[in-house]
Parts: structure tokens; sequence; C-alpha cells
């Protein structure tokens, strides 16, 4: 009896033991296999293999990249941690397998072979297979603050797990989130065949700047100095001088027409113009005073010289 016991508990031990592993994970049920599949992303990294997700790309579970072959001779492919269409507040990795003839586009121009590897600048870009003159994928990085974008269309393999607006849980119907309200956003969305998660945070801001300019009158003219109040965080104020750029500052005095466009964060831009007329500040008059003086004291050096020769 009391060896049944010890076998008893030791058996409840190894099931409690094997039970707290089994609750140290998250599973779920595949839709279309229906089989259990862990979802804990440090155990995916571990279980090697590649998902087919569409005819033209896959994921290699092992790398977490997603491979988009070409049509070059070699079977030569793409590989990127990002999927056609994404958009992203993070940098993006593009490997190319040696053999394929790739390029990729930044804003509609190619960028050079060296700058591929690693993608941190904001914009659009376009990964296209040069050997069957097709798009292979494209994907936008944005900054956190931003204006870019009115709407977000989750790629199609993904569904919309939880979104949040101002931290307010919001339900979701279909793939695109409306972003034209300005606020914080919080956007998750997953692939349970890949066992992927992927959040998207962003402040929409569609607002534009306000920037405060002293010494401009109702008929856009000044006869003074023109002073710019204080400057938004990693804004940029670019001022141009009868069709040249001109460094910039906090006040301006120099007569001539003047355009201004001041860029907050986000990306939201407001354009002033203006003409400053030629004047003299306080210094202007000083210097003036001073050539007076200058002038003054030679017409009386010269009367007085004349005057002088004359008595002798």
């Amino acid at each position: 009896m009391k060896k049944l016991f010890v076998i008893c508990f030791s058996l409840i031990m190894v099931l409690s033991s094997f039970a707290v592993c089994f609750a140290d994970q998250v599973f779920y049920i595949d839709p279309s296999t229906g089989n259990i599949v862990n979802t804990d992303e440090t155990a995916a990294d571990a279980i090697s293999g590649e998902v087919t997700l569409t005819n033209n790309c896959s994921y290699d579970k092992g790398t977490r990249l997603y491979i988009y072959p070409t049509e070059a001779l070699s079977g030569a492919c793409v590989r990127s941690n990002i999927y056609d269409g994404m958009v992203t507040t993070d940098e993006v990795q593009i490997k190319v397998d040696s053999g394929a003839m790739v390029s990729v586009y930044y804003q509609g121009e190619a960028l050079a072979e060296d700058a591929i590897g690693s993608i941190t600048d904001i914009g659009s870009y376009i990964v296209r297979d040069e050997s069957s003159d097709k798009e292979l994928f494209r994907f936008t990085i944005v900054n956190d603050i931003t204006n870019a974008l009115k709407a977000y269309i989750v790629p199609d393999i993904f569904y919309i797990s939880s979104l949040s607006f101002n931290g307010a849980e919001m339900g979701q119907v279909g793939n695109q989130v409306n972003l034209e309200q300005d606020g914080e956003y919080k956007i998750v969305y997953a692939n349970d065949a890949i066992s992927r998660k992927y959040t998207l945070e962003l402040t929409i801001d569609h607002t534009p700047p306000e920037l405060i300019i002293q010494g401009v009158n109702e008929k856009l003219r000044a006869s003074r100095t023109v002073r710019f109040g204080e400057l938004e965080d990693n804004s940029t104020l670019a001022i141009v001088r009868d069709g040249e750029n001109i460094v910039q500052s906090k006040e301006l005095k120099t007569a001539g027409n003047y355009v201004v466009t001041y860029t907050d964060e986000a990306g939201n831009a407001v354009t002033y113009a203006f003409e400053i007329l030629f004047f003299l500040d306080a210094g202007g008059w000083i210097y003036v005073g001073l050539i007076a003086l200058v002038v003054g004291a030679g017409v009386f050096y010269f009367f007085y010289s004349r005057k002088h020769l004359r008595s002798c």
C-alpha cells in the first residue's frame, strides 16, 4: 500500500510539472488544419520550417524572414523582415541572394546596392525583380508622429487582433483602420500560421502648425525687424529671400521678398510670404549718425581751413 502511494505521488508530481510547463506556453488551434500550435514567439523561433503564404511569398520560421522568389535562372530569392504592404516605424532589412537581379526604389529613385541591406529613411519603397520586370513587394516607413497616413490597410494574410485609440479599445471590422482623426493609435495584427504578431503604434497629427510672425502688417509688409515666435520641438523653418535659400534665423532685417515654410515633426507645413522694406534699425541710425558726424567734421574743417588761409 505504501509503495502504491509513492508511485501515485510521483505520478502526480510529474503530471503537475508537465502541467506547469504546459501552462507557461500559449497555444491555439490552427483554423485551417485543426492542429494545436504553440504561439509563444520564443518557442516558434526554435521551430524551423518554411510556411507558404501566397504564390509569391513564404515565411521561414527559423530566420523569421519573408522569402520572395525571383525569376533569375539561379532561383535566387529576396529575404526581408517585412511583408508586402506593411507600414512600419522600424528598420527594414533586405537580403538579396547572389544571382538575383533586384532593385529597390525609394520615392521613385533606385537605391545604390550598398544602401539596400538596412533601410531606415522615412518614405515609400518598392522592391522589383529586374529579371522579370515585376514588383516583389512594397512597404512604407513612417515616423512615430506622422501625417503620412489617413488609413492603414493591414495586409490580407493578417487579421487585426486589437485596436486602441488614445488608450481606449475599439471594435474593428475588416482590415482597414481609419487614421483621419488626430490621436494615438495602437494596431496589433497577427497571422496564426506563422505565429507572429505585429504592433504598430502611431501618433497621427494632421493639424498644421502655427508660426507667430512679429513685425509684418496686414498688407504683408514690414518696415522693421521681423521676428518669429517659439518653434515646436523637431520642427524646421525654411527661409527663402528673393528666390535664394538663406540660413535659418529668428530675426530678419534685410530688405527683400520672403517665403517662409514652417514644418512640424509630423510633416504638416504652412507657408508665409511677406516683404521687408528698407529701413534703419537702432544700429543703422547710429551708423548714419557717425557718418553725419564725420561729414560734418569734414565740412567744418574745410570752411575753417579756407577762413584760416584767407586771414593769412
